[in-house]
């Protein structure tokens, strides 16, 4: 199956700034990328804490995605190194 690249981002109650990035699975279902964020989530803050989710999917020509991309790119070379 195809890697699919979502837009995420994550508001926690108590906290300035939300979470933001761009995470790649395996799958094109919104419902399925929420549950994986809402579990990983639940390991740290409860669930009254967690106010809201976005997630949405991005396409690989997508400005987001190739910035990710290159900035994945020089994160290897660096570590290569």
């Amino acid at each position: 199956m195809k890697a699919n690249y979502f837009s995420i981002t994550i508001y926690i109650k108590g906290r300035g700034k939300a979470f933001k990035g761009i995470r790649v699975y395996d799958t094109d279902n919104y419902n399925e990328v929420y549950k994986i964020l809402l579990d990983g989530l639940l390991k740290y803050y409860y669930l009254a804490d967690i106010l809201k989710i976005d997630v949405s999917l991005l396409s690989e020509n997508s400005i987001q995605v190739k910035e990710y991309l290159e900035q994945k790119s020089k994160k290897n070379e660096t570590n290569s190194n």
